[in-house]
């Protein structure tokens, strides 16, 4: 830790510096268990919202499905069909 509070993180030029907008800073000095079961937890957050979203899609498409219409029209024997 520096004054202030703030993590800095050094690297050299061979290496490269990750600037990803998954990882926000910090992330580098957390366990690998840690950051894991972080994720995991996000990653059943977000199928829960997909599920909840999905439910609610197949409830308008069995309403929509649900309605029935009869048409009675004739051939060209004057026939119903």
């Amino acid at each position: 830790m520096y004054p202030r509070g703030r993590i800095v993180e050094f690297t050299n030029r061979e290496e490269g510096f990750c600037d990803s907008f998954i990882l926000i800073p910090g992330m580098t000095i957390m366990s690998n268990t840690f950051q894991g079961i972080v994720y995991f937890i996000f990653l059943i957050y977000l199928f829960l919202g997909i599920s909840i979203i999905s439910d609610i899609f197949m409830e308008a498409i069995e309403v929509i499905t649900s309605q029935k219409r009869v048409f009675h029209h004739k051939d060209e024997n004057g026939i119903m069909v």
